[in-house]
């Protein structure tokens, strides 16, 4: 959730490089995509209503992640 610089410098390649972990949605206000990622959103709601999706990063700004982690 959030796909901004930091996010996609060390966030994304982390998650794609770890084996424990399958990068199936981004969620980006600024409607961004990923290459290989089959689930592109810009609402983070709509990326929590996935059933693939069973964690996630929360990749934002300090001002919206607490309600963000409340969804």
């Amino acid at each position: 959730i959030g796909l901004g610089k930091i996010a996609q410098d060390a966030h994304v390649p982390a998650i794609r490089d770890d084996p424990a972990f399958d990068l199936v949605a981004v969620s980006s206000q600024r409607a961004l995509t990923l290459d290989g990622v089959p689930h592109a959103v810009s609402d983070h709601r709509d990326l929590l209503a996935l059933p693939e999706v069973d964690a996630v990063a929360i990749c934002t700004p300090p001002q919206p992640r607490y309600a963000i982690a409340r969804d």
